[in-house]
């Protein structure tokens, strides 16, 4: 069964099997004739579906049979998944070997992000690095430029490529971005992007959390202090300029965790004061408007179609495969109903005692 409570991540494959991340190995749920079952993968397994290192920041699934998990302390683990059917499995270690060319330079991973050119770029606690994969030829890149930028000595979190190929990396100290055009040349030459107080175009904080964009070409960019910002995607000029949302607008702007576009120039933003509905269209800042949904009165038992969400401070959205929008806070989960023009909720907390509660109102990831 699984062992552990600390679930980082949940994916599934093609094939349909779920894959959990957490902080004691990789668990994988597989169905069987009249139930399921979990098989553990950890550091003390068998030769050759033994993992390098049990804590697990991130899965990713690249096709039908192959898993990359990125560990804390162990590199990167390649998960090798026979054709037919699955079962037989091979775990290989990517990891830093003293002297050795072409090894990982770091092994504390943050993610890993398999592109279109069959390179894996790997998001380290101290730089990016690029490789074929499964081969052992990983380089570091992003070095330091003449203006003092670039990706060494970063906490790299989120690598993201966007609709036109551009590779944008976020880290913790502003934004970098690699042209679809240098990428796919092997010319690994980044732009930098920081915060300066004197430019009202610049990030408006240096530490990004998330990056995702919208159907109308816009760019966004969560970052930890400084809220939301966005960038026109269809003209490189625009690459040069992010704009900050209204902080009146956004209350507490500083401390939103997540953005979803809802319909084109509608969004959904959790937030640490709240979950709002956004307005924004077209780029014009002048449409822009944000509307908090109040918080649940009720305290216990069922709460379908109320009118407030279960809790105010709210960490992340999700849109299932049926079109509904679920919302984790830090005390409870709700699913977004809208009724004959109006939004309520469906509002999911742990009660001990009772069948089909939460386990625990504490959210972490939805799948």
């Amino acid at each position: 069964g699984l062992v552990t409570d600390r679930v980082f991540r949940i994916v599934e494959q093609p094939g349909g099997s779920l894959w959990l991340a957490t902080h004691d190995g990789v668990f994988r749920l597989t169905e069987q004739a009249d139930s399921f079952a979990f098989s553990r993968y950890h550091s003390e397994g068998p030769a050759g579906r033994k993992m390098s290192y049990n804590f697990v920041n991130d899965l990713v699934p690249q096709g039908k049979n192959r898993l990359w998990a990125a560990t804390y302390r162990g590199g990167v683990n390649e998960f090798l998944l026979e054709e037919d059917s699955g079962q037989n499995i091979r775990i290989k270690h990517h990891r830093t070997s003293s002297g050795a060319p072409g090894s990982l330079g770091s092994e504390e991973i943050s993610t890993v992000l398999p592109d279109d050119q069959g390179l894996l770029w790997v998001a380290t606690n101290r730089h990016v690095e690029v490789g074929k994969r499964s081969e052992e030829n990983f380089r570091t890149v992003g070095e330091i430029n003449e203006a003092g930028y670039g990706l060494e000595s970063l906490v790299c979190k989120v690598p993201y490529i966007d609709r036109f190929g551009n590779l944008w990396v976020g880290h913790n100290n502003g934004l970098s971005f690699l042209s679809a055009a240098n990428r796919l040349a092997g010319i690994y030459r980044f732009r930098h992007y920081v915060h300066d107080d004197n430019d009202p175009y610049s990030l408006s904080d240096n530490n990004v959390a998330n990056i995702t964009e919208d159907k109308q070409g816009n760019l966004w960019v969560v970052t930890k202090k400084g809220g939301l910002n966005y960038t026109r995607l269809r003209d490189f000029a625009d690459h040069e300029k992010f704009q900050l949302l209204n902080k009146n607008g956004l209350k507490d702007y500083n401390l939103v965790s997540d953005i979803v576009e809802y319909t084109p120039g509608e969004y959904y933003v959790a937030s640490s004061h709240g979950f709002a509905l956004m307005t924004f269209s077209g780029g014009d800042t002048s449409t822009f408007k944000a509307s908090y949904f109040k918080m649940s009165d009720r305290i216990e038992g069922p709460q379908e179609l109320d009118p407030g969400i279960v809790n105010s401070s709210s960490r992340g959205i999700h849109q299932d495969r049926f079109g509904d929008y679920w919302v984790g806070t830090f005390a409870g989960v709700a699913r977004v109903r809208v009724i004959e023009g109006e939004t309520l909720f469906d509002n999911y907390i742990s009660e001990p005692g009772r069948s089909g509660s939460l386990s625990n109102n504490s959210f972490r990831c939805f799948f």
